[in-house]
């Protein structure tokens, strides 16, 4: 596009022109988005028989049974080694029986409401 051979009303439009298509394109902001990496969590496992017996406290849990002293000890034993997957499974990694009151509450069903 050769400007200097346009005349000032040709030059006046194609600036107003251009003009347009930037204010437009400023209201309007392109936004990029890029999916965020998912990142990869590396958690230490217990041992299969620590395994099952964290996972059979879980359904005690869930189910609404009694977790003994004992128990709620070998869980924080476990807690204080493999913290992180017993934070995955959902249970307390103290030996206290606050957090596992609380868990229990948590887990506990509803009664119906009459209508």
């Amino acid at each position: 596009m050769n400007l200097s051979i346009m005349s000032v009303q040709q030059l006046v439009d194609v600036i107003r022109e251009a003009s347009a298509e930037l204010s437009s394109r400023l209201a309007d902001p392109v936004v990029d988005r890029v999916r965020a990496a998912r990142p990869n969590v590396v958690v230490r496992e217990p041992s299969e028989d620590d395994k099952d017996f964290a996972l059979r406290i879980k359904a005690i849990v869930a189910s609404g049974g009694y977790v003994s002293a004992e128990d709620r000890d070998r869980i924080a034993a476990l807690a204080a080694e493999f913290g992180p997957w017993i934070k995955r499974q959902g249970l307390p990694t103290e030996r206290g029986t606050g957090a596992w009151r609380k868990l229990a509450q948590s887990r506990r069903i509803k009664p119906a409401k009459e209508r």
